[in-house]
């Protein structure tokens, strides 16, 4: 044991104190337990006598971050709630698309938030898509060391998607998501019936996430999707009766189960990472004019193919996806994806992953497993099937 001038002075944790060599260690061991909800409404969130966004802001000061479409449809309504039923300093509003994703958007809300004297127990409210609830929560985890964020998602993908895991993250140098962190909202608030002013290519992103989950995770919600994905399109996500709900709540639910034992992705490999290895890529080789489920849709699709070659699963699987995608017009290839492309975000795949590459590939549907290696010959013949 090593000895002291003052001997064992009480004022000293000895019980903290372990010896490695020539070197003292005091240890510092902490938890930190992460709770929120995913809150599926039935009553209009921007109603004033919802108390949903109440509940969660308390009486505590207000700051609403709106996506600009979103203020259009939505502003009056947004800022009467915020007004009459919370502490309410102030709003502003941001583009919604991946253009916004950046250090100047976030300078921007801090500017705001400074002007506002925004305190430490303050709410950020996001009210938007997944590109304004990722910086929204990214500056929140920044400001004053991090202060919480309420999410309300007013797009399919925010509500199955984003709004469910804990990651923020902007784009930097030309690379999506590179600059981000894991913080937790304060919770979320889905209102489907924000899902009407949609138009329906963004409704098909964000059917192309759930569908996601079904091949890797749910077969029922893949047959789901199968069955009355016109009818959900064509409604604004209203139509059939039931079902939309019970699409979205199989949905979060196979994301929260994938990601509640690895929130802070210490294991690399993913499930939900289907469909999100060369999509990034795709994306940002369109000049973003892909929209991202559109790019997770091919990739998906491509990742499949992938199998398929390899003898992962049966071609029915491949086919059975792209007629999916052909019915509700989502993108069965992309002259962007070459082979070129491949193998560029296989290796930034990898910088991610810990070395590995843990491309997430179907053996069934409702099933799937990780892939290591893929040779060339297979990346030539899963693009020649997908054509």
């Amino acid at each position: 044991m090593k000895t002291f001038a003052s001997g064992a002075s009480p004022s000293i944790p000895f019980d903290r104190l372990r010896v490695v060599g020539d070197c003292t260690l005091l240890e510092v061991a902490a938890r930190r337990p992460i709770t929120y909800s995913v809150a599926n409404i039935s009553h209009a969130v921007f109603d004033v006598t919802s108390p949903y966004l109440a509940g969660f802001a308390e009486d505590r000061q207000t700051f609403a971050v709106v996506d600009e479409k979103v203020m259009l449809l939505y502003g009056p309504s947004i800022v009467r709630y915020l007004t009459e039923r919370t502490n309410f300093v102030g709003c502003m509003s941001i583009p919604g698309n991946e253009d916004a994703k950046n250090l100047r958007t976030v300078r921007r809300i801090f500017a705001n938030a400074m002007e506002h004297r925004l305190d430490r127990s303050a709410v950020l409210v996001a009210i938007g898509g997944g590109v304004v609830m990722d910086v929204v929560g990214l500056t929140a985890s920044l400001y004053r060391r991090g202060i919480d964020y309420l999410r309300v998602p007013t797009t399919l993908i925010g509500i199955v998607d984003v709004a469910v895991g804990i990651k923020t993250a902007i784009n930097f140098l030309d690379k999506k998501n590179v600059l981000g962190a894991f913080h937790a909202p304060l919770g979320a608030i889905a209102d489907r019936r924000l899902l009407k002013t949609l138009d329906r290519r963004h409704l098909a992103c964000g059917l192309a996430e759930i569908i996601k989950m079904g091949i890797v995770r749910d077969p029922i919600l893949f047959e789901l999707a199968e069955r009355h994905a016109e009818s959900l399109l064509s409604s604004g996500f209203s139509e059939p009766a039931d079902v939309p709900d019970e699409i979205i709540l199989r949905a979060q639910a196979s994301m929260i189960d994938e990601l509640e034992p690895n929130l802070f992705e210490r294991d690399k490999r993913r499930l939900v990472d289907f469909g999100h290895t060369v999509s990034p890529s795709l994306e940002a080789a369109s000049g973003y004019r892909m929209h991202h489920g559109e790019a997770v849709a091919v990739d998906a699709l491509f990742s499949t193919a992938l199998a398929t070659v390899q003898g992962f699963c049966d071609k029915n699987v491949f086919h059975r996806l792209r007629a999916l995608h052909e019915r509700i017009s989502l993108p069965v290839s992309s002259e962007k994806l070459t082979g070129a492309l491949a193998w560029r975000a296989f290796e930034e795949a990898r910088k991610h992953r810990d070395g590995n590459l843990n491309l997430v590939v179907p053996t069934r549907i409702g099933n799937a497993t990780f892939v290591q290696k893929v040779t060339s010959d297979e990346l030539a013949a899963a693009l020649t099937l997908m054509r």
